[in-house]
């Protein structure tokens, strides 16, 4: 059976979305090889519609409101990815990104759970999650960020349990460089990502977060959230000798480019969120040369070592 075709207008509102949305990852997606990027840019409409779609409307009616949308996403992307009409579903953009989406879940058989891993996610802040420890933190990075990660080795070929922990820690990486980032914006939106543990060990209580007087004590928080993101980044940067060499690339510049966002507000200090940290065109273009030495050289060094399967994983039954 021959494989289906994405139309050239959903091609060109997935791609769009996603230059739109994030120029790193549009950046960093043209490393990716013609088909992958394709993948990577309806992958990246879906995850976006999605949190449009929670995020959208009147701060007051946010319970009610948002737990509606995540199940209205839930029926939709079932019916997406089990081959059910979407055409008539409730405005255009819905349609162009789901509409894709399905064409993604043909192609590439993305796993059901995947998906719904990250609807579950967006659960967690539709219920006002309270994240007491960095275990609970750590799940809801996974939800939102690690199962992308997940997904976009899904994309490239990648099943391999040991590769696919990497994958998610670089998602998780990412999704804590948001959060440090974002830490007076997600305030203003009634959400205290950092753990409640670290927080009270510096002194300040969850609603003081967004207090000029406890600036000093929040950016020692933060730097220790982005400790952990770096080692997720190294485990990330690890897995890429996992992928295919373009696909490593793309991946490859997406850590480095993010990666540096958390420096950014590593140096800003107390100033980190008087302006939003964005990494220039030309220091990206920079990490992604970066990302290329990193590749060719992890490439280098497994040159000629002699293969060796994965072990097999025995179930051993009695009756």
């Amino acid at each position: 059976m021959a494989e289906p075709t994405l139309s050239p207008t959903l091609l060109e509102a997935c791609r769009s979305s996603m230059r739109k949305g994030s120029l790193s990852f549009f950046l960093a997606s043209r490393l990716a090889g013609a088909r992958l990027r394709l993948g990577l840019m309806v992958l990246y409409s879906w995850c976006r519609y999605c949190d449009d779609a929670v995020d959208a409307g009147d701060q007051t009616e946010l319970v009610e409101r948002r737990s509606l949308a995540v199940d209205e996403l839930r029926r939709e992307t079932w019916a997406a990815m089990h081959l059910r009409c979407v055409e008539s579903l409730k405005d255009v953009r819905s349609s162009f990104a789901m509409s894709a989406f399905q064409w993604l879940t043909q192609c590439y058989r993305i796993p059901d759970h995947y998906p719904q891993e990250l609807l579950a996610g967006m659960d967690m802040d539709v219920a006002g999650q309270v994240y007491e420890s960095f275990d609970d933190l750590r799940l809801y990075c996974y939800r939102v960020a690690g199962v992308v990660g997940l997904m976009f080795s899904h994309l490239a070929g990648v099943s391999d349990e040991a590769a696919l922990k990497h994958a998610a820690d670089l998602g998780t990486a990412m999704q804590l460089t948001n959060i440090a980032r974002d830490v007076l914006t997600d305030v203003e939106l009634g959400r205290v990502y950092l753990p409640h543990e670290w927080l009270r060990e510096e002194g300040i209580r969850p609603s003081d977060v967004g207090n000029p007087a406890h600036r000093a004590a929040v950016v020692k928080v933060v730097e220790r959230l982005l400790a952990v993101a770096d080692k997720c980044y190294e485990s990330g940067e690890a897995g890429l000798r996992y992928l295919p060499l373009r696909a490593a690339l793309a991946a490859g510049a997406a850590r480095f480019i993010y990666a540096e966002i958390g420096q950014l507000v590593r140096q800003r200090g107390v100033t980190a969120w008087d302006s939003r940290a964005v990494v220039s065109l030309g220091r990206k273009l920079a990490l992604v040369a970066k990302a290329v030495r990193v590749v060719c050289a992890q490439r280098w060094s497994d040159f000629g070592k002699t293969w060796q399967p994965a072990p097999i994983r025995t179930v051993w039954r009695f009756s």
